[in-house]
């Protein structure tokens, strides 16, 4: 999904594109939403990626200093997608996806 719309007057306008994706799969009713993202996924303090996490782990995340610049928002569409029943949320980059 891009980051860039349309508004009402034909401006073009900046937007969350994960937020977006997300909507996008909450209408569609989707099963999976994949963000792709140019670093290999969630990392924990280690530096290693999470390869899965359930909505309570993926709140302490947010809450903790781990997450920061563009995966703050991708785990917050995340969780946001979760409770509006989209079943599996993957992040990752290009092929080597990762689930959250």
């Amino acid at each position: 999904v891009s980051s860039v719309a349309q508004g009402p007057s034909g401006t073009l306008l900046n937007v969350n594109a994960d937020m977006a994706a997300t909507a996008i799969a909450e209408a569609l009713g989707a099963r999976a939403l994949h963000f792709i993202t140019d670093v290999a996924g969630l990392l924990d303090a280690q530096g290693n990626v999470v390869a899965r996490l359930t909505a309570d782990e993926a709140h302490h995340f947010l809450a903790s200093e781990l997450v920061s610049g563009g995966m703050k928002p991708k785990l917050e569409a995340a969780l946001r997608a979760l409770s509006r029943g989209v079943g599996s949320i993957s992040i990752g980059g290009g092929t080597e996806l990762v689930a959250a």
